[in-house]
């Protein structure tokens, strides 16, 4: 499946927990329910935050021509981390403690949600990445979550199939060793 549809389901979930918790009367005049996302919106992995953003904006504009979350309208407040996790940082501080968002979409690598989890944390905000797969992320913390398979559970899928599916018996792996 691909990823800007895990997006979408991201959003979703997010959506309706927040309206859930945080909304749970409905009010006369219809209030607006922010939900950060810290993205990749500049640099040379831009294109992945930028269709991240789309899959994002369509599910907003989806749940807010349908009424909204218990008649409340959705609004994302994006911000750019540039895969970079200070700026991932800087980022989620400025959701958290000036836009006071309850969850954020994203960061979108693991370095990002690894560097960005102990402030959500303390702040008791959701994090949840799209696309983070670093196995760590599993034990970040209670409030840190991401919809992508792990890195150990998608290199034992993939060995399988090599194995098993192609008869392949040997290989070679090259990598970057950060947290992406």
């Amino acid at each position: 499946m691909k990823r800007w549809i895990w997006v979408l389901v991201g959003i979703v979930v997010i959506a309706v927990v927040v309206g859930i918790l945080v909304y749970p009367k409905k009010t006369k005049e219809p209030e607006v329910i922010k939900i950060g996302a810290i993205l990749v919106l500049t640099g040379p992995d831009a294109k992945a935050g930028q269709s991240a953003r789309e899959g994002i904006e369509l599910a907003v504009n989806e749940i807010n021509s349908a009424g909204g979350i218990k008649g409340n309208l959705l609004e994302i407040v994006y911000e750019d981390d540039a895969g970079d996790p200070a700026k991932a940082v800087s980022a989620a501080k400025k959701l958290i403690d000036i836009d006071k968002v309850p969850a954020v979409i994203g960061p979108m690598w693991s370095s990002s949600v690894l560097a960005v989890a102990p402030i959500a944390e303390k702040k008791k905000v959701v994090i949840l990445s799209p696309t983070a797969s670093a196995p760590s992320i599993t034990k970040a913390g209670d409030y840190i979550f991401r919809n992508t398979y792990s890195d150990v559970f998608e290199g034992t899928k993939a060995a399988e199939f090599a194995y098993k599916k192609l008869g392949l018996k040997q290989a070679a792996v090259t990598y970057i060793n950060i947290d992406a």
